[in-house]
């Protein structure tokens, strides 16, 4: 189900199912906006107006204190900084070392 990401999608065009499907992404760490973008054509900022919609005032707060500066949210940065050696990511903590 993979979405033209030329096209911008507009949020309010989202069924339930997708909405709650771009909060469970946005809110897991290892997920990145890119990520977001590509699955449903929404840029960085339409996945913020989306969770400030979506969820009560204190946990939008709490989100956005968690995303911000966070490498893994960003592919780019995270790629810098990990030398584009993606598998690590996904490795279970008992694996990591």
């Amino acid at each position: 189900m993979k979405k033209n990401t030329d096209v911008r999608r507009d949020p309010k065009e989202l069924s339930r199912a997708e909405i709650d499907r771009v909060i469970m992404m946005a809110w897991e760490d290892r997920t990145s906006f890119d990520a977001i973008q590509t699955q449903f054509s929404l840029s960085h900022g339409d996945v913020i107006r989306l969770m400030r919609q979506e969820m009560k005032p204190r946990s939008f707060r709490m989100w956005r204190k968690r995303t911000a500066g966070r490498a893994t949210k960003h592919e780019a940065t995270f790629s810098s900084q990990h030398g584009e050696n993606r598998c690590r990511r996904f490795r279970a903590k008992s694996q990591r070392g």
